[in-house]
């Protein structure tokens, strides 16, 4: 329990209660505020998933856990840190005409820019962190593609839910491979 803490799971909690915090500080709402909240949620995967990879891979120990199990966790914590923060940091913006009819849609591109970001950070972990033959790698390179073309689509089509099922999928796979392994 407390190795988990230092991993994904509480690096997103930090972060989460940072947003809460400083989305409190635009109430009420000013358009100074409103800005700041705006800008932060567009560049929160920008900045806390590359920070969230490194940090996974490179300072926290990772014991004899595998790439697949670090990369489960840290798509889980993303799933639902990157979009509870999303969410807090435009749960207070208030424009006060037409424009927030957009802000209920903002976490949805926060979390797409993030599945983008996130797919890139991954890719990138598979190419320099494992063993595998450069026919693994392409193969690898060629489903996170298929995979993300597909998740667009469906964000795309407004099914939403089958979105969500969706992103849910590569941590589920690995979740079993895991268990089944044991």
């Amino acid at each position: 329990m407390g190795r988990s803490l230092f991993g994904p799971e509480g690096f997103w909690l930090v972060i989460v209660i940072a947003c809460g915090l400083l989305a409190r500080l635009n109430v009420p709402a000013t358009p100074r505020g409103n800005e700041l909240l705006v800008r932060g949620a567009q560049w929160l995967p920008v900045l806390t998933l590359p920070l969230l990879f490194w940090l996974s891979f490179a300072v926290w120990p990772r014991e004899e856990t595998t790439w697949a199990w670090t990369v489960g966790r840290l798509w889980l914590g993303t799933l639902v840190g990157l979009n509870v923060a999303a969410y807090l940091l435009v749960a207070t913006v208030d424009y006060g005409d037409s424009r927030n009819s957009g802000v209920g849609m903002a976490p949805l591109a926060i979390a797409t820019y993030g599945t983008l970001v996130f797919v890139a950070c991954t890719l990138v972990s598979a190419l320099t962190l494992t063993g595998w033959g450069w026919k693994v790698h392409l193969l690898v390179i060629g489903g996170a593609c298929v995979w993300l073309l597909v998740l667009l689509v469906m964000i795309g089509t407004q099914a939403r839910v089958l979105a969500w099922l969706w992103a849910a999928a590569p941590v589920l796979a690995l979740g079993l491979r895991y268990l089944l392994q044991r």
